[in-house]
């Protein structure tokens, strides 16, 4: 083998290392920083859903379940924000309906493609399936 083909090799080779270690990087910055909320969960139990997006808005759709605090049954959608805390998977959704705000506070617990919210004033959780949208 000349020193030219060994050069060669050698350069490409670091070129693909330094390929593979970029991407790597990217992907793993993506994964820490990309918001786990985002997208349309629907309700495993059929009490819902929920479509978070990336501006902090939130959608929900309530089968006429009874809205929280109020404690009324409402069916239909309604748009609010939403906060959370990905370290502690705290949650916060607000809502205005009937002129009033309504905040309601969850943790919540990503596994898979389920999402469990839990209302942290009742302690009682419900789930979510993650909706997959082919493209």
């Amino acid at each position: 083998m000349t020193r030219k083909t060994r050069k060669i090799i050698f350069f490409s080779v670091m070129a693909l290392i330094v390929a593979g270690l970029t991407v790597s990087i990217v992907l793993l910055v993506n994964h820490i920083t990309r918001n786990p909320l985002e997208g349309t969960w629907i309700s495993a139990g059929d009490s819902g859903s929920y479509v978070f997006h990336e501006d902090g808005s939130v959608k929900i759709y309530y089968p006429g379940d009874k809205l929280p605090i109020l404690e009324t049954k409402y069916k239909g959608s309604l748009d609010g924000t939403y906060a959370y805390d990905k370290s502690e998977k705290e949650l916060s959704v607000t809502v205005k309906i009937y002129s009033k705000e309504i905040t309601s506070h969850y943790t919540y617990e990503i596994e898979d493609n389920t999402l469990t919210l839990t209302d942290t004033q009742t302690n009682k959780a419900k789930t979510y399936n993650y909706l997959v949208v082919d493209n």
